[in-house]
């Protein structure tokens, strides 16, 4: 059996996020569609669906279900996963100790990351104006004492860097040790090829007010703030907490990504049964259809529009048809594991996975609009991968 690389790019996304956007998604369909648009009937290659009928030629808007050609538990029906996909490579999966490994520095690093979140501004008003300071800050500009366009700030302040070259000439140089409070007579020539031609060359006066200096007010990293600010959406309580929960996100990340590429690399698909390659074909044809009803265009003119030298449903299936074949085969590869493991979606995965990626158990509009079955296939992934990070060893 010759291993071939499986395209994971993307599916990962559609079974952490549920958005169904064109040739993203993994469901079934006992529908198949052949890439060269023609209706006819063909034969699955194995121990799929047989007699799928194909759809692609003047596929009709609302024909398309995500849930079709999928039983209860999301498996495809009337196929044999293990059949096609060799998970010889699975059987004694060891991370290396280098991939899952965390550092300190790492994990500080990103405490000061999480803590930019909640720092704010302070304005501090006991202190002269150094060079590099943000400083807050009201002007009137006026030629000859005479007030012009543009020239004034209206009293709503304006943060500029003391020293910078944000304003003409050396403006900001001028505010250099004034006090917050302070009002200073700032004198500046228009550069002669400003682009404003009656105030090119033209000495100005901007009569400046240092309302305050700009610092950042970062907070003070204790268990106290941890619990206060970080426990209803982490159920991180002190430091401690807070630090591990950081490092075993990323160590969890991190494992997960070699895993993947285990699958892409070690892997082998022999092929892809007609009612999950078809089922990729139609879903295509469905969501750019639903995305050219909703931008008010034909098929033709919107697939027209967003592709790149596609012009029909034959082309763009023709354009697309190494990403679905990757899709198919990922789909097969997900669903060999659960027949191998005995792994099953059930509603307590289903209530987890919207309440992280939605903030709500209540799934029941995505069930609607997608049916129960498509929804545990979309899980399915995740439990799968779970599965495999739990009984991977790790050096």
């Amino acid at each position: 059996m010759q291993k071939k690389r499986l395209f994971l790019g993307g599916i990962i996304a559609v079974a952490a996020s549920l958005v169904l956007m064109a040739g993203c998604d993994s469901s079934g369909n006992n529908d198949t569609q052949s890439a060269n648009g023609n209706n006819e009937t063909v034969q699955d290659d194995g121990n799929g669906s047989d007699n799928a009928v194909v759809q692609a030629s003047g596929f009709g808007e609302g024909e398309f279900s995500h849930s079709e050609g999928l039983d209860e538990n999301g498996f495809w029906i009337g196929v044999r996963a293990l059949d096609y996909v060799d998970l010889d490579g699975l059987s004694n999966l060891v991370i290396p100790a280098a991939v899952h490994q965390v550092s300190d520095d790492f994990v500080q690093s990103e405490v000061q990351g999480l803590l930019q979140f909640f720092t704010g501004t302070k304005e501090v008003m006991d202190r002269a104006v150094v060079a590099g300071d943000t400083v807050n800050i009201d002007f009137v500009g006026s030629i000859d004492g005479v007030e012009f366009d543009g020239g004034n700030t209206q009293g709503h302040g304006m943060n500029v860097t003391a020293g910078s070259r944000e304003f003409i000439g050396d403006f900001l140089d001028q505010i250099i040790g004034g006090m917050p409070g302070d009002v200073i007579n700032v004198e500046v020539d228009f550069p002669e090829d400003y682009h404003v031609p009656e105030l090119a060359g033209e000495p100005a006066l901007f009569v400046t007010t240092i309302n305050f200096i700009a610092e950042p007010d970062e907070p003070e990293l204790t268990d106290a703030f941890v619990l206060e600010n970080l426990y209803e959406f982490n159920g991180w309580r002190t430091i401690g907490d807070m630090e591990e929960g950081i490092a075993d996100h990323f160590r969890t990340e991190a494992v997960m990504g070699y895993i993947m590429e285990f699958l892409a690399e070690e892997v082998a698909v022999s092929s892809i049964p007609d009612v999950v390659m078809g089922h990729q074909r139609n879903s295509l044809i469905a969501n750019f259809r639903e995305a050219a009803e909703q931008n008010g265009m034909s098929f033709e003119d919107f697939v027209t529009m967003v592709s790149e030298g596609a012009t029909n449903e034959e082309e763009l299936l023709a354009m697309h048809e190494e990403e679905l074949r990757s899709e198919a085969e990922f789909a097969l590869v997900m669903q060999a594991i659960a027949e191998d493991a005995g792994l099953m979606v059930n509603t307590e995965d289903l209530a987890e996975h919207f309440m992280n990626f939605t903030g709500s158990e209540d799934y029941s509009m995505f069930e609607e609009m997608y049916g129960l079955p498509f929804l545990k296939r979309v899980v399915l992934s995740e439990v799968v991968m779970m599965h495999l990070r739990d009984s991977a060893t790790l050096q």
